[in-house]
């Protein structure tokens, strides 16, 4: 009996096999970093084409410097040559690693991070960002940046919904 999936398919069961002798072949890291490329593109695609559609119209990654500013309806400091202010948002918010933008409709939606951890420091920081800038946060275990090893973080303005 699985702790994960009850049933269990022979494809299922060979992919465990064979993360099960990479283990012990070359250890825990190797096994996990296996994984992770078998999922990464999967779950970006799941979450992009799928998971968090809106209106119809399904979510994409701005091939831009990914810049939380614009999820505020600013420009990039950064991207027009100058640094942020107190005044202004920085690019990125406290934790960030691994940093997307995404549009819908061709406007900033939602700033994902990836970081590999988030320790209490860190979640005050973010705590006042989102007080200081008006955002809210959603962090949960769908990262698909190294899947197993980070978490992600996703950024919105009020009422937005995943």
């Amino acid at each position: 009996m699985s702790r994960f999936m009850k049933t269990q398919t022979e494809t299922y069961r060979s992919a465990v096999a064979a993360l099960a002798k990479l283990i012990e072949e070359d250890g825990f890291d190797s096994a996990q970093r296996a994984a992770a490329e078998a999922l990464s593109d999967s779950m970006r695609d799941s979450v992009m084409m799928g998971g968090m559609v809106r209106g119809g119209k399904p979510l994409r990654l701005s091939a831009a410097h990914p810049c939380i500013a614009r999820l505020m309806g600013k420009r990039c400091q950064v991207s027009m040559g100058t640094w942020p202010t107190t005044e202004r948002p920085p690019c990125y918010p406290p934790g960030a690693d691994h940093n997307f933008l995404t549009l819908l409709g061709g406007r900033a939606d939602s700033f994902i991070t990836h970081p590999y951890s988030l320790d209490t420091p860190t979640l005050k920081q973010m705590t006042a960002f989102m007080e200081k800038w008006g955002l809210e946060v959603t962090i949960d275990g769908f990262s698909w940046h190294f899947p197993g090893r980070t978490v992600r973080v996703i950024w919105r303005r009020p009422g937005q919904t995943t």
